[in-house]
């Protein structure tokens, strides 16, 4: 490497150690000036308020989170069973082997639709040819896909059981075959 290379790097490596000692004792003068504040009792009791704050929140859950582990409860004892009658359909498919294959609603080879109840979340295989027998006896919700507001199954049984627990079974109807 030639001289003027090596003076140019000195000097540009000196005035960035310099500029970083700067840096260093200003951090210095900042961590004094935190360990004085935390010294303080008055600062301290803030701290320890600040963990015990924590702490306390850490138990709590918003409405909905305790409302999913109630019902999550009930059932998984197997205790929401009966159902309003409303179901969503989930799919056309075709059996291959011991399998679903998904197609379209008008294809010819499709065998059966797919139904999941949205109280009870139990699914419902009917065959092609009664599908219209079957959606004319219930009331069936269709995910449109297009849709810019979108919903999973998941969704739309939480708001609905929900809605039923708060409000009443019928209003919970009404809401869900709006979405």
């Amino acid at each position: 490497m030639d001289n003027d290379l090596l003076t140019k790097l000195r000097e540009e490596f000196l005035q960035k150690r310099e500029e970083n000692a700067r840096k260093e004792a200003a951090f210095n003068s900042l961590m004094q000036r935190k360990e004085i504040l935390e010294n303080a009792p008055i600062v301290r009791d803030y701290i320890e308020l600040l963990e015990t704050i924590k702490e306390a929140k850490h138990g709590l859950k918003d409405e909905k989170q305790l409302f999913l582990h109630t019902l999550f409860d009930y059932e998984r004892n197997g205790l929401v069973d009966e159902t309003n009658g409303i179901f969503l359909y989930s799919g056309t498919y075709v059996r291959e082997w011991d399998y679903g294959i998904r197609v379209e609603k008008d294809d010819p080879k499709a065998e059966f639709d797919e139904y999941i109840d949205i109280e009870s979340l139990k699914t419902v295989e009917v065959p092609v040819e009664d599908r219209e027998a079957f959606e004319s006896k219930h009331e069936t919700i269709e995910i449109d896909e297009s849709s810019p507001v979108k919903y999973s199954l998941y969704e739309l049984h939480r708001d609905f059981m929900y809605d039923a627990v708060m409000e009443g079974q019928e209003k919970a109807c009404q809401r869900v075959l709006k979405k």
